[in-house]
């Protein structure tokens, strides 16, 4: 196994509470994940934080590090995403309270979201326009172009001008994966899954209809590593993102409030 593979860990990974593309619940995704090597995990849920209290237990049940993320669209423009990973106890509060405005608030607006985020989360994107927002109010370290793999001619454009964006702005570039499923038998599930949130009519044989986007297996990064292997900082990066995500849930706890005698 080579440092660049060693160094990879997968940030970006949906479970069941993403719904509509979860196909894998976290036990699993955690288990498959220790089997094939890696030490540590993000779970990462379309605006929703039910899932990371599980992840965190899980996952240090089994020695594993976990990395406790979020990912957060714009109710008006879907393709609009920013990642999110909680760095200590302060950014996974941070985290709670975007999953809630998302979710309960109906003018929620992700751009005006972002500009209240502080050093104490990292956010990666591969809009330009929310890159430039968030280059505004992060330090430098906590603002990454979020790569993934192009499937379109569309994309692989995109992908080149933020590829060019970043560089010239000096910001990190990180590869992500979007991983919905454990192994190619949850597929067809995941396939299903999407076709229903997007209400979209399935057509024989699932695995071929290309207008829907069931998300990747967790598997070992290799695909990945081979089509960005011109970028090794972008997937050695995963692995300094996990390393700064250090969150104490303090799961177990009792903490009582603090008493305010009067003097006299």
């Amino acid at each position: 196994m080579n440092s660049i593979k060693r160094d990879f860990v997968h940030l970006d990974v949906r479970s069941p509470f993403s719904f509509y593309e979860g196909a894998a619940r976290i036990p699993e995704l955690m288990k498959t994940a220790e089997k094939i090597g890696f030490d540590s995990l993000a779970i990462t849920d379309r605006n929703r934080v039910c899932g990371l209290v599980q992840a965190d237990q899980v996952a240090r049940k089994m020695g594993q590090h976990p990395v406790l993320g979020l990912l957060l669209d714009d109710p008006r423009q879907r393709e609009l995403e920013v990642l999110l990973w909680a760095k200590n106890l302060k950014g996974y509060g941070t985290l709670c309270g975007l999953s809630s405005d998302r979710l309960l608030d109906s003018s929620f607006n992700l751009l005006q979201a972002a500009g209240k985020l502080d050093s104490n989360v990292i956010a990666a994107s591969s809009d330009i326009g929310l890159l430039r927002s968030l280059q505004e109010v992060l330090p430098k370290g906590c603002v990454y172009g979020n790569v993934t793999l192009p499937d379109s001619p569309e994309q692989r454009k995109k992908l080149r001008l933020l590829y060019e964006f970043c560089r010239k702005m000096d910001i990190p570039l990180v590869v992500t994966g979007n991983v919905s499923f454990t192994d190619p038998a949850q597929e067809r599930t995941a396939h299903l899954l999407r076709a229903i949130g997007e209400k979209e009519i399935l057509r024989r044989p699932i695995s071929h209809q290309t207008n829907l986007n069931s998300g990747r297996p967790l598997d070992d990064g290799g695909e990945l590593l081979r089509k960005f292997q011109s970028l090794p900082d972008a997937l050695v990066n995963t692995r300094l993102i996990s390393e700064q995500c250090e969150v104490d849930l303090h799961l177990g706890k009792l903490k009582f409030p603090e008493p305010h005698i009067e003097a006299n």
